[in-house]
């Protein structure tokens, strides 16, 4: 994509420098995210050579660090190894907290959580299990309110509501992110937009279900979960995310076989 290709030129050209070290950690979650795992473990040998040799010597090791910590965590997570994801996702927070990055350790309590969310959604597992993501979750958003860092705190509330809709209370998830929906969609990376409008239209695929909620009849809150489902399609593609386009496509699907006249 031409995403990939911006990226490949900011690491050749910058190679050594701070944007190099940022764009290869891009590059290696495009990677992941398409699915090129072959090109993801590669570049995530990239990484760690930076993390052991960082270009300006012990200043640019804790970045370097914190960075193969992250990429890392992503890669063990889309491989389905989520004890390993867990790890280097607490070891990324306890570093960053160590050198006070607050932002930086924010983000690592963020991935914490999203990794015991995807456990628990791989597994299908039960209430306890996505309660897990509570305590790293609650600290993110508390450290993201406290400094002002809009964008982690939106992100963060993404992930608020799927801890809601885990727990089967879609009407409270869907107030989440009603409420915060402006600041995901204005301030957030596609993929999180992609995950909002998603975990949306599972709220309202819950409503129909339940017969409508909120002023909504059944055949509207259907309606709803498609627009929002076809909205997150767009955005889960423009994040060349191939696992979570293949559910939008799975979800849009079923909804559709409820519509008036293809039931049964």
């Amino acid at each position: 994509s031409a995403y990939a290709s911006v990226l490949a030129g900011h690491c050749r050209g910058t190679g050594s420098g701070a944007l190099g070290a940022s764009a290869l950690a891009a590059l290696h979650e495009w990677r992941v995210r398409s699915s090129d795992l072959p090109s993801a473990s590669a570049l995530l040998v990239h990484l760690g050579n930076r993390a052991a040799l960082p270009p300006g010597g012990p200043a640019g090791c804790v970045s370097a660090s914190l960075s193969c910590l992250a990429q890392t965590a992503h890669a063990s997570s889309a491989a389905g190894d989520y004890a390993s994801a867990r790890d280097y996702s607490r070891r990324s927070a306890w570093l960053a907290s160590r050198h006070g990055l607050v932002a930086e350790r924010g983000r690592a309590l963020l991935r914490l959580a999203n990794v015991e969310l995807d456990a628990a959604d791989s597994h299908r597992s039960s209430l306890p299990e996505v309660e897990r993501a509570l305590p790293a979750l609650l600290e993110c958003i508390s450290l993201a309110e406290s400094h002002g860092i809009g964008p982690l705190r939106s992100a963060a509330m993404v992930a608020l509501a799927r801890v809601h809709l885990g727990m089967g209370r879609a009407g409270r998830a869907r107030s989440v992110l009603v409420g915060d929906l402006d600041g995901v969609l204005g301030q957030c990376h596609a993929r999180d937009q992609g995950e909002a409008l998603l975990v949306l239209a599972k709220c309202h695929l819950a409503a129909r279900a339940d017969g409508g909620c909120g002023g909504e009849t059944p055949s509207s809150s259907l309606a709803s979960a498609l627009r929002d489902l076809d909205r997150s399609l767009l955005a889960f593609e423009a994040a060349d995310d191939v696992r979570r386009t293949a559910e939008v496509h799975y979800l849009r699907a079923r909804a559709l076989h409820l519509l008036p006249g293809r039931e049964g």
